[in-house]
Formats: C-alpha cells, sequence, structure tokens
C-alpha cells in the first residue's frame, strides 16, 4: 500500500538520516512514488510524521491493553504496564529517539496527550473491574500522576541513558513509584 511504503520511508530516513533530512522528496524518492503521489495522502513531512506517531502511540496502547488484560491485582497491573512500556520503548529504541525532538513540529505533544488519556481510562477501567467498584476523583488524578511519571521516567532515560531500559531495576522502580502515587488506600 502506498500510505505504508510512505511511512516506511519516512522512518528509514529518520533513522538513517535524522530529522533535518526528511523532506517530501527524500520519502517520495524513497518510497518509489512521485512526489504528486505522496501529497495525496500527506500534505506535508508534518503530516507524515505525526502519522508515524499515532500509529506508534496506537502500538504502544495496544500492547498496554493485551498487558493489563491478565491483572489479578492491581500491582501486577502496575507492574505489568510498566514492564510493558519499557519493552515498547526497548524494542524500537532508534525510533523512540528519532520522534523525540520532532514532536514539537507535528503536534505530536497532541497525539501523545490523546494516547495518554486512552491509556489512563485503560487503567481507571481495569483497576476499577478489579477492585469491583469505582474509583473517587482523587484516586483518578493519582493515576493521572503515576502515568504521567511513568512516561516522564522512561522519557528521561531514553533522552539521556538509553541503557537504563536494559536494566531490571528500571520496570522495578518504576513499579514502586506507580503503586505508591496511586496510593488505593487513601
Amino acid at each position: 500500500m502506498t500510505v505504508d511504503a510512505i511511512l516506511e520511508a519516512a522512518v528509514r530516513i529518520l533513522l538513517e538520516r535524522g530529522y533535518q533530512a526528511l523532506t517530501t522528496k527524500t520519502v517520495a524518492d524513497l518510497a518509489g512514488v512521485s512526489v504528486g503521489s505522496l501529497y495525496q495522502y500527506f500534505p506535508n513531512k508534518q503530516a507524515i510524521l505525526a502519522e508515524i506517531i499515532r500509529r506508534r502511540a496506537r502500538e504502544i496502547y495496544t500492547s498496554l491493553q493485551r498487558a493489563a488484560a491478565g491483572a489479578e491485582n492491581v500491582p501486577d497491573l502496575l507492574s505489568r504496564l510498566a514492564s510493558e512500556f519499557v519493552a515498547q520503548k526497548r524494542a524500537k529504541l532508534p525510533l523512540s529517539l528519532a520522534l523525540k525532538h520532532p514532536k514539537a513540529d507535528v503536534a505530536g505533544r497532541q497525539i501523545m496527550r490523546e494516547g495518554f488519556q486512552q491509556c489512563q481510562d485503560l487503567v481507571t477501567e481495569t483497576i476499577e473491574r478489579i477492585l469491583d467498584r469505582p474509583l473517587t476523583a482523587a484516586q483518578m488524578q493519582r493515576i493521572s500522576i503515576a502515568l504521567a511519571s511513568l512516561e516522564g521516567m522512561v522519557s528521561t532515560a531514553l533522552e539521556y541513558q538509553p541503557d537504563a531500559l536494559n536494566a531490571p531495576e528500571l520496570e522495578a522502580t518504576v513499579t514502586r513509584m506507580m503503586i505508591a502515587a496511586i496510593d488505593l488506600g487513601a
């Protein structure tokens, strides 16, 4: 499919040459399509990048859904989510790094906010299912803080110490932090 070829070419350029080398012409050339054909699907390189970010966010969310499905208690859920999020970032580390800075140019933060909201809803619904009761507004706010902390810790490790993504201590630390942040006892 032409769209997939365009996106694959764009990812390849990002990984091999960086964001500055990404133009609609270089993408079209590598994808084997004309620039005119590319423009039928994407008006500019920002739209291409936005779609790459959107697809990556969906991929991560789907993997988190699978991880959450088998959770039997809240600590197990949070451990599964932390492990899967780190695993997803580790699995596509070069792409995660390549997409980190161009996000500002392509409304990537908005796409990530939408993905974050989906994750927050997933965690809230799963915890409510596990506890068999609705959560309070304060508990839902703590879930939001815990998820932001997860993303922040992994993002910081990704940017400054990518090797930390391979350390089991990162997952354990993130899990403990999330459990403490959510604090369902209060």
